[in-house]
């Protein structure tokens, strides 16, 4: 999938049933899941990638645009 845009909008973190620490980020009002601590806040505007696997979306390549105006609300 290409390079999306969006604006952070919360982030959790969760434990998987197997114990494993993974992430919930909301962009776009979406959520998708990471295993790796994401690199940004609520409220910043990033580029990213959608990764489907199985019934999952997995967000990838999480980059902070550069320049953009960051609104943050409170960080994870």
């Amino acid at each position: 999938m290409p390079n999306l845009q969006g604006q952070v909008t919360s982030i959790e973190k969760k434990q998987s049933p197997k114990g494993k620490t993974y992430y919930r980020v909301q962009v776009g009002g979406q959520w998708l899941s990471t295993w790796d601590q994401p690199e940004c806040t609520n409220g910043d505007e990033i580029t990213y990638n959608i990764v489907q696997k199985g019934d999952y979306k997995n967000i990838s390549d999480i980059r902070k645009v550069e320049g953009a105006k960051s609104t943050t609300q409170g960080g994870t």
